[in-house]
């Protein structure tokens, strides 16, 4: 919203599509995180020191990147939006679809800190799967009844609006498991080269 304002566009999504964003995507999905099943690595892992920081071991930084990823999508949708001839009802529907649908789809991703999301197995955690699905029922009702869409003040998307959407939402995943992956990566390389000193 900041940097929109900053580079002199209009405010990127109104007050209350910004409150129904945190309803379809805060609640029902981080309820059912909590009854995700524990990873199989967790035993090997190292116990955490009781006066370390929930953020420590880069889970602060991580958080910023996956904000800053997700924010800047959502931006790039409603500026690309805007300077192909979409009206600004236009392009504040699609940029809060793209941060609903991020979301949803870093729900999936944060079960894991090592694997990326095509690693996982995604119906591992039905309360997730029924939660996600939940809140795309929602948000599908808001787009496509239309006393609801006029309500949030939206506008029902092209095939090439949902596009652009799913792209959009779909380049934080790709980014967020390549990054897993690299560290993975990362990680075996230097344990090797630890054996080998």
């Amino acid at each position: 919203m900041l940097l929109g304002a900053v580079c002199g566009y209009p405010v990127a999504l109104l007050p209350l599509q910004m409150l129904l964003v945190n309803l379809v995507t805060d609640g029902l999905p981080a309820l059912a995180l909590g009854l995700d099943p524990p990873s199989p690595e967790v035993m090997a892992r190292r116990p955490r020191p009781p006066q370390e920081s929930l953020f420590a071991r880069g889970l602060g930084r991580l958080i910023v990147v996956r904000g800053v990823i997700i924010g800047l999508a959502t931006l790039a949708v409603f500026m690309v939006c805007l300077h192909d001839g979409g009206n600004l009802r236009q392009a504040r529907t699609l940029a809060m679809c793209t941060l609903v649908l991020s979301q949803l789809l870093h729900a999936f991703d944060a079960r894991s800190q090592t694997a990326a999301l095509w690693e996982q197995n995604l119906l591992s955690n039905p309360a997730l799967v029924a939660a996600v699905g939940s809140s795309l029922g929602l948000l599908a009702a808001v787009m496509y009844v239309p006393a609801l869409r006029s309500l949030f003040h939206l506008e029902l998307p092209t095939v090439a609006g949902w596009s652009l959407v799913l792209a959009a939402a779909s380049a934080g995943a790709v980014l967020f498991g390549a990054g897993k992956l690299l560290r993975g990566w990362w990680r075996r390389r230097f344990a090797i080269m630890r054996v080998r000193i």
